[in-house]
């Protein structure tokens, strides 16, 4: 009976010390279920602090080939990105236009709209600030020129190389008339390539100014007077 007891007693304290064990398991399960050993939370809190502005986004950011715009490139390799050739790449009318990663950009199907990445896969989230990346505020003495005229030969060269519509919208924007009509470029259209970063030209419509920007012609969008 004696030996019964001790039998019974053993298998208690077995049955105890399993289950203590199997919770023991179940705990570190757990930990791991809640993302604790994530390997792309560990990769991106090697990368430092990551940019939540538009503007800097835009200025020292760098564009993937999925079409996302990443603070760093430790950023862009946790999430297994690879650089494009230039921020002009990002702006491409035929990508998704929509978030994929968190704390990222993308710009918008006007390729002009910066759309910070806080909901992923939405991209009907509205633009936040320093959005109109391809706008350079016109100043206010347009209101006192004349009417452009559509006959581009009678517009006229200044020392920016820059065709202005007349005399008026050509001085409002502080350019001087050039002793040489021929040295002029021709006008350029909002949006479309360049490759002289820095660079000064009229826009198509005669009386806005546009400047080259990361690949890219930034015009005002001010009307012709």
């Amino acid at each position: 009976m004696k030996k019964i007891q001790e039998n019974f007693i053993f298998i208690i304290l077995s049955v105890f010390l399993l289950s203590a064990c199997g919770g023991d398991d179940d705990s570190l399960g757990d930990g791991d279920a809640d993302g604790d050993n994530d390997p792309l939370a560990v990769c991106l809190e090697t990368c430092g602090e990551l940019e939540d502005s538009l503007m800097s986004l835009y200025e020292s950011g760098i564009c993937g080939q999925d079409g996302s715009i990443y603070t760093n490139e430790c950023q862009m390799e946790c999430y297994g990105d690879e650089a494009a050739l230039s921020m002009m790449y990002c702006r491409r009318p035929e990508l998704s236009h929509s978030c994929k990663h968190y704390d990222t950009a993308i710009f918008q199907s006007d390729s002009c709209t910066l759309q910070l990445c806080e909901d992923v896969g939405d991209s009907d989230v509205g633009p936040t600030e320093n959005s109109t990346l391809c706008e350079i505020p016109a100043p206010e003495c347009f209101d006192d020129c004349e009417a452009c005229s559509d006959d581009t030969s009678e517009w006229l060269c200044a020392t920016d190389e820059a065709l202005y519509c007349n005399a008026c919208v050509m001085t409002c924007l502080e350019a001087e008339a050039a002793d040489d009509g021929e040295s002029c470029v021709e006008p350029v259209a909002q949006a479309t390539a360049c490759d002289d970063e820095g660079a000064i030209a009229g826009r198509d419509s005669g009386c806005n100014r546009c400047e080259c920007k990361s690949g890219l012609w930034h015009c005002s969008d001010h009307a012709c007077p």
